[in-house]
């Protein structure tokens, strides 16, 4: 008699902690990316608690709904992802049309420093000054340093 009591507290025990698990976490992180977790997240910036309700109804309704809302929620969380993804392609398609904007840009001002007879510079009070050869040798040399920062992959 007294093991079957100890059966049904171990049954009603393990029912009690399944009828509470299922819960989900929606985390978001640093890069503003959203997670869906079965454990507390860290270290995040916000944290969501969804709460999935048990499949123990015995009404088929309940359960088409609990299933809609699930399919909802997932594929709401598909569209985030997939919107998350288009702008991270559309800001890496921005960042290397600039990269190409600037290797134009370092290797036109190279090939008029290779071009030009003398450099100059204007100062303070409007009149030119011309650089010498080791200073003109210096522009050379960055301008070559930044056609390789901007050019190489």
């Amino acid at each position: 008699m007294e093991r079957s009591w100890v059966m049904v507290a171990i049954l009603a025990g393990s029912w009690v902690a399944l009828s509470q698990a299922g819960g989900v976490y929606k985390c978001i992180d640093q890069q503003g990316r959203t997670h869906y977790v079965d454990r507390p997240c860290r270290g995040v910036v916000e944290q969501e608690t969804i709460e999935i309700k048990s499949r123990s109804s015995s009404n088929p309704l309940l359960l088409d709904e609990g299933r809609q809302t699930k399919q909802k929620e997932l594929l709401q969380t598909w569209q985030e992802e997939r919107r998350q993804k288009q702008q991270a392609e559309v800001e890496a398609r921005k960042q290397k049309e600039q990269r190409s904007r600037n290797c134009a840009d370092a290797k036109s001002r190279l090939h008029l420093i290779e071009s030009a007879r003398r450099l100059f510079k204007m100062n303070e009070n409007g009149e030119r000054h011309y650089y010498s050869d080791s200073e003109r040798a210096q522009k050379l040399q960055e301008a070559q340093k930044q056609v390789k920062n901007w050019c190489s992959p």
